[in-house]
């Protein structure tokens, strides 16, 4: 179906957690992410869900009241800079941290921090890009190219170890028949 009128998604009606948008993804359930400077969004089927703004949860039953069990759903208003889809999760990124997700396109559920920033001299800032590659491992590009070894908690300052003409990362892909990551920075 097309239309010559463009359809506008924004913070009205809580649609976008932030107009600022800093990054796209589709995945591979034709599922659209739009990371926000206070959070992430889905498209779906022209079904829009703003995952920053907790569900609402039904009134617990007289039996989760006597127990004392209550749900408590908490926002998620992390800027994200980078997604990208690793198995059945998904990855946002941002210069915090790296956030691990159950891949739903209507809630953020099981949501996990991963620490990127506590072994960095200097913060990871202008995040480009965040990619998996055939091993598993998380490469993160800004200003500086990192790898991260999700299964031992292990991160890589690659930038550091490999002469770079230049210090600004913009893209990675892979190539899974050579092994190899391309690398696309500012200066080749």
């Amino acid at each position: 179906y097309y239309t010559d009128i463009p359809l506008r998604i924004s913070t009205v009606d809580q649609l976008l957690p932030s107009n600022n948008i800093n990054c796209l993804y589709r995945d591979e359930e034709d599922v659209l992410w739009i990371g926000t400077s206070k959070g992430v969004s889905t498209i779906r089927e022209n079904i829009i869900t703003n995952l920053s703004s907790p569900k609402k949860i039904a009134e617990p039953k007289w039996w989760q009241r006597l127990f004392g069990f209550t749900t408590e759903r908490k926002s998620f208003e992390e800027p994200i800079q980078a997604i990208t889809s690793w198995g059945d999760c998904i990855l946002l990124v941002n210069t915090e941290g790296l956030y691990k997700a159950d891949r739903k396109h209507d809630e953020l559920i099981r949501l996990y921090n991963y620490d990127i920033t506590s072994s960095l001299s200097t913060p990871l800032q202008n995040i480009t890009t965040v990619m998996v590659d055939f091993d598993a491992n998380i490469w993160l590009a800004g200003d500086q190219l990192l790898k991260y070894d999700i299964t031992h908690n292990e991160l890589y300052k690659i930038s550091e170890n490999m002469p770079f003409r230049g210090r600004s990362f913009l893209t990675l892909t892979e190539d899974i028949n050579a092994k190899s990551i391309w690398i696309g920075m500012e200066r080749g």
